[in-house]
């Protein structure tokens, strides 16, 4: 009989296919080398191992994997105006200056939404929900995962800051990105 231990390094875990004594053997000698390296970067499973397989043949028979709990879909997200700005004069302002530029895909568009609300408002705590407000000012479709492109303008880019979602903000590479890199758009002659 062969048991099978799966580990996820990234949870603290490994694959290993062997008798039950030596699985258990190396899991113990994994998990406790592994506590002594990086105790406080890696959260490690009890001491118990976590899922057993005993495999015959082509056929797997024990313990199934537990299935995590559903994300929440970002299309489930909602978020809300923010009024002083949707009902506002900075609502024509922020709508000026989006027309004034040819932005391409979200990563921009949030981008230049928090420059002009940063830079131009003088606003601090901007949040998602200011965002929203933006795309529902300008008239254009809201990304599926609006967090998401902000996530991704910060870690592909570097032009976001969002260490609190509660206080976005624009670096000084997405000022330049806005300013110096971002295509104008044509002027009606």
């Amino acid at each position: 009989m062969t048991i099978k231990l799966k580990i996820d390094l990234s949870h603290g875990q490994l694959d290993v296919e062997g008798s039950d004594d030596i699985v258990v053997k190396i899991y113990n000698d994994f998990m406790g080398k592994l506590e002594k390296l990086t105790p406080e970067i890696v959260q490690l499973p009890p001491k118990s191992i976590p899922h057993l397989e005993v495999i015959e043949g082509d056929k797997e028979v024990g313990d199934q994997k537990k299935k995590a709990p559903p994300k929440k879909s970002a299309s489930m997200q909602s978020f809300a105006l923010v009024d002083e700005i949707y009902q506002g004069k900075d609502a024509k302002a922020i709508k000026d200056f989006y027309g004034q530029y040819n932005v391409k895909g979200n990563l921009q568009k949030v981008t230049l939404f928090i420059y002009f609300l940063q830079k131009e408002l003088k606003l601090t705590g901007i949040t998602a929900n200011h965002l929203y407000t933006c795309y529902k000012i300008v008239g254009i479709p809201l990304p599926k995962a609006l967090q998401q492109a902000v996530r991704d303008a910060k870690n592909q880019k570097t032009w976001l800051v969002h260490d609190d979602w509660d206080d976005l903000k624009i670096t000084h590479m997405g000022e330049n990105a806005v300013e110096h890199e971002f295509e104008k758009a044509q002027k009606a002659a």
